[in-house]
This record gives C-alpha cells, sequence and structure tokens, in this order.
C-alpha cells in the first residue's frame, strides 16, 4: 500500500541515512521491519558501516539526472528500510545516498517517519497528518528557516510529530510495539 515515509539514521556524525519509502510506511510494515532489523543485528557494528555512507549533494543529483542514469538499487524510492540491511551487509564500498530530510517537514504527505539515533540509544517513531505547531525540541523543527517562522507559516500541517521513543537496548517485541502504537495512533483518531 502506498503510504509515504521517512527512515533516517543518526550517529556521532550527525544524520547518515535519510532514506523516503513509497510503500507500507504503517508500523505494521516499516515500522516492523525496522524493529526487527535491530533486533537482528549488533548496533555497534552497523554503526561503523554507517561510515560507508556519504549523501549526494544536490547538484550531483541534478546531473545525474540530466544523464538519465538509472537511479541505484539503494536509492529506489521501493527499497524502505531494506536500505538498513543493505547497509549492514555492504563490504567497504561506498553507498551513495540522497537526503530526503525535508519530507518530514510535510506531514501531509509524509505519513510516518522511523530514526534510529545510536547516540541518544533510541528508536523513534513519528506521525504525519499533524495539524500542530511542532516545538522547537522537536527533531524536525529544524526544517523552519527563517523564511517559514513557524509563527507565521500560514499551512494547515507542519512536520512530523513524536509518537514513541523506544530505547535499543530495550526494545519491544513485535506483539508489543504494534499494540502500543495502534493504541496511541487508535487515540489519537479519537480525539
Amino acid at each position: 500500500m502506498g503510504t509515504r515515509n521517512l527512515i533516517e539514521v543518526y550517529n556521532q556524525d550527525g544524520l547518515k541515512v535519510s532514506q523516503y519509502g513509497q510503500w507500507d510506511g504503517y508500523p505494521e510494515g516499516q515500522g516492523k521491519h525496522i524493529l526487527n532489523f535491530l533486533h537482528s543485528i549488533d548496533i555497534l557494528e552497523f554503526n561503523k558501516k554507517l561510515d560507508n555512507c556519504k549523501f549526494l549533494i544536490y547538484k550531483d543529483l541534478e546531473l545525474l539526472d540530466e544523464q538519465r542514469i538509472p537511479v541505484p538499487h539503494h536509492r529506489s524510492r521501493d527499497r524502505g528500510a531494506e536500505i538498513l540491511e543493505i547497509i549492514n551487509n555492504n563490504e567497504e564500498e561506498i553507498l551513495e545516498l540522497k537526503s530526503s530530510h525535508s519530507f518530514g517537514f510535510n506531514s501531509l504527505f509524509c505519513e510516518f517517519a522511523y530514526v534510529i539515533d545510536i547516540c541518544k540509544n533510541t528508536f523513534e517513531i513519528y506521525e504525519g497528518f499533524n495539524h500542530n505547531k511542532l516545538e522547537i525540541t522537536e527533531r524536525f523543527y529544524s526544517l523552519y528557516n527563517e523564511n517559514m517562522n513557524p509563527e507565521k507559516f500560514d499551512t494547515e500541517y507542519f512536520g512530523v510529530k513524536l509518537i514513541k521513543t523506544y530505547y535499543l537496548n530495550n526494545l519491544p517485541d513485535e506483539e508489543t510495539f504494534l499494540k502500543e502504537l495502534n493504541e496511541i495512533l487508535d487515540n489519537k483518531e479519537n480525539e
């Protein structure tokens, strides 16, 4: 199902992965996939693999578009959480990624976002369709700039909103994860 989402990974060097996903953004889809991935890996080894990731700059992406070079497997919108396995299984090859961080700014289109923050030891889940201005402490608040002062920004939707945080060393099982998130989402619908 076409449920657009964003998957990000941060470590001591900042944002390392910011992958746009076109499909299955719900907790039952990409969320569950990421949870199972986190249960299956050594997070310190995965962190080392992030050294092989680099973001292409806009000019390079434009040039690739002009040359009509096909999008590589790992940058495809169809990959979703599979990008994490691609990185984890990568042996020394530099993976050139596209940053989709700004996608988290428009929660009308970004329905869910999932953030792994190795420094904070967290797995964070964000929901779209947010009608409330973000607090300055929110991760996606930084997407506002001086030209888009949130106090003056005229929109019905703001950035994706944090709904749940788990610690990487205390992740729930799949059943608990889905139950907790679905309860949060159901309660929000009933507000």
